[in-house]
């Protein structure tokens, strides 16, 4: 990770998790971390992803991001809905639409 001003966080992964996918696990997740701090300063974003109302415009961003092809960002999107349980798919368009 960039950056001087770090916390240094645990995580658990399990033991016969292979040497190479386990540093790749960290080194995703500092990624996503730098990435989300950049957001925070850059827009004065912080804890509202918790807000169970953003479910379709969180779902919704996620599909913008796919098509921006950065899979950091994809992957930030995918932490928010596995947090409040939500799926990836998005509701089914109305018939005639």
């Amino acid at each position: 990770m960039q950056g001087t001003n770090l916390t240094e966080m645990k995580i658990n992964i399990p033991a016969e998790l292979s040497e190479n996918t386990a540093d790749l696990v960290v080194k995703f997740a500092e990624a996503m971390a730098e990435k989300l701090h950049k957001s925070e300063k850059k827009y004065g974003y912080s804890d509202e992803w918790m807000a169970n109302s953003w479910g379709l415009d969180c779902k919704n961003q996620f599909m913008r991001h796919i098509q921006k092809g950065d899979p950091v960002d994809v992957a930030n999107y995918c932490a928010f809905m596995f947090y409040h349980g939500w799926s990836t798919m998005l509701p089914p368009m109305p018939e005639g639409e």
